[in-house]
C-alpha cells in the first residue's frame, strides 16, 4: 500500500497526529461521546485515513484514559467503510490487514500522550 506524503504520513508520529487537523473530513462514520470514527483525506496527496478516538471513563479524578489512531486506508477500504453501519465500521477496522499506523494513548495518570508508530493489526482499548 502506498502511504501518503511527507505532510500527512511523515516519520515523526507526533507531528503526523498534530497535522490531523489539516486533513479534510470526508465523513463521520461513528459519533458517540466516547468513541468516534471519521474518514479523512490529505489535501496534498489524497491519502485516505480512518481517525479513531476512544475514551474510557474510569471515575477517578476526571482524567480519563484516551486513545487515538490514524490509520491509512486504500481508496477501496475507505469506500467500503462509508457503506457500513456504526457497528460494522468498528469491526471492519479491526479486521483490516496489518499496517503501519499512528497510535496515541493518554493514560489517566500521564502528563502527555504516548504517541508512536505501530506496525501491525489495528486495535484500541475498551471504551465507554
Amino acid at each position: 500500500m502506498a502511504l501518503g506524503c511527507h505532510l500527512c504520513f511523515g516519520e515523526d508520529a507526533v507531528r503526523v497526529l498534530e497535522g490531523k487537523a489539516d486533513l479534510d473530513r470526508i465523513a463521520s462514520l461513528v459519533e458517540q461521546s466516547h468513541f468516534s470514527v471519521r474518514l479523512l483525506r490529505c489535501r496534498a496527496c489524497q491519502q485516505a485515513f480512518a481517525s479513531v478516538f476512544c475514551e474510557t471513563i474510569d471515575w477517578v479524578g476526571g482524567n480519563d484514559p484516551q486513545a487515538s489512531l490514524l490509520v491509512p486506508l486504500t481508496a477501496a477500504e475507505a469506500d467500503t467503510l462509508r457503506e457500513l453501519g456504526e457497528r460494522a465500521v468498528a469491526r471492519a477496522l479491526l479486521e483490516l490487514p496489518p499496517r503501519r499506523h499512528v497510535h496515541s494513548y493518554w493514560a489517566s495518570d500521564a502528563e502527555r500522550a504516548d504517541v508512536r508508530w505501530t506496525q501491525g493489526s489495528i486495535f484500541w482499548p475498551p471504551h465507554d
